[in-house]
């Protein structure tokens, strides 16, 4: 993504809060194919990770996604589009529930890593309490989201509910 790994720092009044410093411009690899920001269901940030964007999202269909399932996203190097997305249930996402783009290899492949190629090592619960089922391996940024289209085979039933993970098929 566009952020390093989330680090704990020290709050002036005591304890401890949790920061994500951010990518340099020089360091994204392609910046006509990686987002910066746009649609999400995330509040109160504007988090356009997998398991955030479904975040207030409370419907089980793609069609009922904003705009009929085509998210605007502005890229790295200023340019805007409206890209086709699709959900799901995923068991330990923010309200269970993941966004993704419906295009895995092309993208899909750029558009969520600074650099596609960077290895992003598992989840050791170190950087966050995201503990997603399934929970996925270490593996190159830019694999990430076709390993989640990959692995979650099942798709939903009506009103699926939120404990096992699944695709929306509509």
């Amino acid at each position: 993504g566009l952020l390093e790994k989330q680090v704990a720092v020290p709050r002036p009044g005591g304890g401890f809060g949790n920061m994500n410093a951010g990518k340099s411009m020089t360091s994204i690899v392609e910046p006509a194919g990686t987002f910066a920001f746009g649609d999400t269901y995330d509040t109160p940030r504007a988090t356009v990770g997998l398991g955030f964007a479904g975040d207030d999202y409370t419907g089980f269909t793609n069609s009922g996604l904003r705009y009929g399932g085509q998210f605007n996203y502005v890229f790295a190097d200023g340019h805007a589009k409206a890209h086709k997305v699709m959900g799901g249930i995923l068991p330990g996402a923010f309200n269970n529930r993941y966004i993704r783009l419906a295009d895995v290899t092309g993208l899909g492949r750029t558009a969520y890593c600074s650099d596609p190629d960077a290895l992003i090592a598992q989840e050791d619960g170190t950087t966050s309490n995201l503990s997603s089922n399934p929970r996925p391996p270490a593996m190159a940024c830019g694999l990430y989201i076709q390993w989640l289209r990959d692995t979650i085979t099942t798709p939903c039933p009506t009103n699926p509910g939120t404990g096992s993970p699944c695709y929306f098929t509509n």
